[in-house]
């Protein structure tokens, strides 16, 4: 077995960028988006007609809504039901819509009310009802409706809700921004109102207490509510479609400001909060950094992605992941789009997309953490986030579900989840660095994962297959001299041990033994795991306990709770 070591750099003197760049690439890989779950069995409504198709989609931390050509949104409930031992696919409310395809949707913060925006320009709201009830339209508005100056006809691009659902914010092809009030209606008086009109179409929105962020096809706005006054970020003009996004995280305000000044909260009448961040694309892959008065501090350009980490989307569906790095090395340049706020264990990032590539930057110090580009056929054409939860819809109409975990907790996860093929290549390749891919190597990435999992103690709670468990052994006794340096010998002889023992005890048990964990009152708790899995997620057709987010592959805990 043979390891490519690059070769280092003859010359000593190098530019800044050069050094900025050779920082970032020894930046270790720290984030992985993971595919765990299947949700091809949520695009039956497409597969009964060749006339239905999924177009648009928006997820809540309860909820997957997802519209279609016929008019229709499908919600889609991400909770099991304690009251059932299976869960259907079926969705628990169907809203039909009589204007026409179902173009945007969005679902408000307190998960009451269902934004949706049909091709013919109408704005409709619907009020979320319980399981078995009829959905009820609280009103429609056709203050979008109309033609452009080209006579196209107008439609909604965008949706947002504040933070209290008490406001919709819409922005349409025309450049127009309306703002629709949910509570306290008149009936002698619409409740759509026209706030804003802008020179082209809204790319994007984003909203921070009274400001509006509104990206257009030409410029990005900062647009203050109480006054119905705009800023424009930056001075330069571009074309296309580039979104922009507010971001405050405490530690980019100790960074940018220091630590004095980690209490100031004023308010600016020319602009937003002054220690609020705003970050906008641009073409040619750089990325705008500007304070909440719309100024510019600073551009970053990710043009060399020569030194950023790759990796692709470890799915379930594939073992090999030696293939898909191939895949993940042919993207050379990215042009930004939308941009999102994605969070991973409280730690916020920046994620773009571009086909099916998806980029993650880190707004602290604005380094790329990662580039991951999944298998998809056709390109992706509309996503949403929930915390660390990406739900794709592809051109195809199919729909997808991507999670962004640190390297442990995707090991952990695709190690539970039974994926072992993935989990072992994953850690392989962490383990040998983002340049590992030059070689092929079966018997490293099992020494190197087995050795992952004994230290992190899963044998035992792990229903390891005998013949598979001793074929590793046999296996990496011959490659083992290639790791003296990086791999303790301990690992044979823990290898050894677990062997031993399945040979004692005749063949591997169906439940692992139970675990005692002591908690902090002083009760000992029991788990015995039933079947072979500890991944929780959502969409799962089997509940065993209420309100859990979990997957086909959840597992089915009995716990006994006893006092010492």
């Amino acid at each position: 077995m043979d390891i490519l070591i690059p070769e280092c750099s003859s010359s000593d003197t190098k530019s800044p960028e050069e050094r900025k760049e050779n920082e970032q690439s020894s930046l270790p890989l720290t984030h992985l988006f993971v595919e765990l779950t299947s949700l091809e069995e949520l695009s039956f409504p497409t597969s009964s007609s060749t006339r239905i198709k999924f177009i648009c989609l928006d997820a809540s931390a309860h909820y997957l809504a997802v519209g279609s050509t016929s008019g229709t949104v499908y919600l889609f409930s991400r909770f099991a039901s304690k009251y059932r031992n299976r869960i259907s696919s079926v969705p628990i409310q169907v809203i039909s819509i009589k204007d026409g395809p179902i173009i945007k949707l969005s679902i408000s913060p307190n998960e009451k009310y269902l934004a949706t925006a049909s091709k013919r320009g109408s704005l409709t709201i619907t009020v979320l009802v319980g399981i078995g009830q009829s959905p009820i339209t609280l009103f429609t508005t056709d203050s979008h409706v109309g033609t452009d100056q080209y006579g196209q006809p107008v439609h909604v691009t965008e949706l947002r809700w504040c933070s209290d659902s008490s406001k919709v914010y819409a922005g349409d092809t025309k450049g127009r921004i309306s703002r629709t009030a949910v509570h306290n209606r008149n009936f002698f008086r619409s409740p759509t109102d026209i706030i804003f009109e802008t020179d082209s179409e809204i790319v994007q929105f984003d909203l921070r207490d009274d400001y509006l962020l509104a990206s257009t096809l030409t410029r990005c706005c900062v647009c203050d509510l109480r006054t119905y006054s705009c800023i424009q970020v930056g001075k330069r003009l571009r074309k296309g479609h580039f979104g922009a996004v507010f971001y405050s995280d405490q530690e980019k305000r100790k960074s940018q400001y220091g630590e004095e000044n980690n209490g100031i909260t004023s308010m600016n009448t020319n602009g937003c909060n002054e220690l609020t961040v705003i970050f906008a694309s641009r073409p040619s892959g750089r990325l705008w950094e500007a304070n909440g008065r719309g100024v510019v501090y600073s551009t970053h350009q990710y043009r060399n992605l020569k030194t950023v980490r790759r990796f692709p989307v470890v799915s379930f569906k594939k073992d090999n992941l030696f293939d898909s790095m191939a895949s993940v090395n042919e993207v050379r340049s990215i042009n930004f789009g939308l941009l999102t706020l994605i969070k991973c264990q409280n730690n916020l990032f920046l994620m773009t997309k571009t086909d099916t590539t998806f980029c993650l930057i880190d707004p602290i110090d604005s380094h790329m953490v990662l580039i991951s580009t999944m298998d998809c056929i056709g390109s992706i054409s509309e996503y949403a986030v929930n915390d660390a939860d990406v739900f794709l819809l592809s051109e195809t109409g199919s729909l997808r579900k991507l999670t962004l975990f640190t390297i442990e907790k995707a090991v952990e996860k695709l190690h539970w989840r039974q994926c072992y093929s993935q989990a072992r290549y994953s850690w392989f390749f962490i383990f040998l660095g983002h340049n590992c891919y030059h070689f092929r190597g079966e018997n490293a990435a099992q020494l190197i994962y087995v050795d992952y999992v004994i230290n992190k103690n899963y044998n035992s709670v792990t229903a390891w297959n005998y013949e598979q468990l001793e074929d590793i052994l046999n296996k990496i006794t011959l490659t083992f001299q290639h790791f003296k340096s990086q791999i303790s010998h301990n690992v044979l002889n823990a290898l050894h041990k677990l062997l031993s023992e399945l040979k004692r005890n005749g063949a591997i048990e169906e439940k692992p033994k139970a675990a005692v964990h002591r908690l902090s009152s002083g009760i000992h708790r029991v788990v015995q795991a039933v079947q072979n899995s500890g991944y929780e997620d959502d969409f799962t057709f089997r509940a065993p306990s209420p309100l859990r987010l979990r997957s086909k592959s959840t597992l089915h805990i009995e716990v006994y709770d006893f006092v010492a």
